[in-house]
């Protein structure tokens, strides 16, 4: 009889990790609360993970040194051991996040099926209110965030400490360190939430260890960089060869949806203009309509 070490994905994203010699009875005693106290405060959804051993003894030296790695290289070892079979709730809601993050992806690539349960497990739903800062200036931000509805700005602070809009997120968006090549968030950018943000985070680590196990899912991500690589070097350009008016009009015709969706003074902050300046131009361009 083999025994299992077993990782389960609760309705709050955390994972609880247990031993048991029968997968299916265990999960179903813990989801008609009969097994452990924990899921009373926080339902168990499905066994994400699961490792045979052929004692007791080893599965219970594997789940104590399970429960004291850090999430980051729990991530690893849930996707080295996933769980094909059916132990999950019955009715249990399939996230349209994660449906939402494998669409995103897919428009720079082939998402590998094999990495879509995966991207599942690592990544928890998150949320933030309108105003609330994910990260600010100074502090390091450890996780990939996926915004699947509302918007994120992106800015930095200069030596007055005036903030100036470097960029946004908005749904269908990803950010944070996506690669090894920038393995910390500099430490100069801040995030906020312009409007409640829903979406999903997971831990930086974790995501680039399931990009090394993938190589179409790395090359996705490589792409995306490039873009926005290329999106930023077209920002730089326009700064120093376009005039504020012509800035201006360009960001009207490139991100119409942001223009509509951004107050003013963030506008003005984004074009390297003050709020003043672009009152004028927004003025003279109503007087020429």
């Amino acid at each position: 009889m083999d025994w299992w070490v077993y990782v389960i994905e609760c309705e709050s994203g955390a994972w609880y990790t247990g031993v048991t010699n029968d997968l299916e009875r265990r999960f179903q005693q813990h989801a008609s609360g009969k097994g452990a106290k924990y899921f009373r405060m926080d339902r168990p959804r499905r066994i994400v993970a699961a490792k045979p051993f052929e004692t007791k003894g080893e599965a219970l030296s594997q789940e104590a040194a399970l429960k004291c790695l850090p999430r980051e290289s729990k991530q690893r070892w849930i996707i080295e051991h996933p769980h094909r079979g059916g132990t999950e709730m019955s009715g249990a809601p399939e996230s349209t996040a994660h449906a939402d993050l494998v669409a995103s992806l897919a428009q720079w690539g082939q998402v590998p099926a094999t990495a879509e349960p995966e991207l599942r497990y690592i990544f928890r739903p998150w949320s933030c209110d309108a105003g609330q800062p994910v990260v600010r200036p100074g502090e390091a931000l450890d996780e990939v965030l996926f915004v699947q509805r509302g918007l994120l700005r992106f800015y930095t602070l200069d030596e007055t400490g005036r903030e100036w809009n470097k960029g946004f997120a908005v749904e269908g968006g990803l950010s944070g360190p996506l690669s090894d090549d920038a393995p910390h968030w500099p430490a100069p950018y801040g995030v906020e939430a312009l409007e409640r943000v829903q979406g999903l985070r997971a831990a930086a680590g974790g995501f680039r260890a399931l990009c090394a196990a993938h190589r179409e899912l790395d090359d996705i991500v490589r792409h995306y960089l490039a873009r926005l690589l290329e999106d930023k070097g077209a920002r730089l350009e326009s700064l120093q060869r376009l005039d504020a008016g012509a800035r201006y009009r360009k960001f009207l015709t490139d991100s119409p949806e942001l223009a509509r969706r951004l107050p003013q003074y963030h506008i003005a902050s984004y074009l390297g203009m003050s709020e003043i300046s672009l009152s004028r131009l927004r003025g003279a361009a109503g007087a020429r309509d």
